[in-house]
């Protein structure tokens, strides 16, 4: 579990892209794994999201379901399903992604 978790977007194409706290908590957890990882695409598990977020109260099917299709079809993530050895789901920046995490004033 991570200790703390900053959500700091701008708002306005939150706003536009029609998405909740949940969504923008879970858009956090891929910035900062791809500020980490590097920005290809990535393999990622479901349950170390819930593990690092636990306040999200949901179960791996409720956040591939909602915040993770949420985000894919925001824009802000762009996902593949990889069938080979088994079934990884793989993440990487959408075209929306930046724009979400731009904090310059606006004015």
């Amino acid at each position: 579990m991570r200790k703390r978790v900053r959500i700091n977007v701008n708002q306005r194409p939150a706003f536009e892209l029609n998405l909740s706290m949940n969504d923008l908590a879970v858009a956090t957890w891929f910035r900062q794994y791809f500020n980490t990882h590097g920005t290809d695409y990535k393999s990622i598990q479901y349950q170390k999201i819930l593990d690092d977020l636990p306040t999200l109260r949901m179960k791996k099917q409720a956040l591939q379901k909602f915040p993770i299709k949420k985000l894919v079809d925001a824009g802000v993530l762009k996902h593949l399903t990889i069938r080979e050895g088994g079934t990884f789901a793989m993440f990487a920046p959408g075209e929306n992604f930046d724009r979400l995490f731009e904090l310059r004033k606006e004015g």
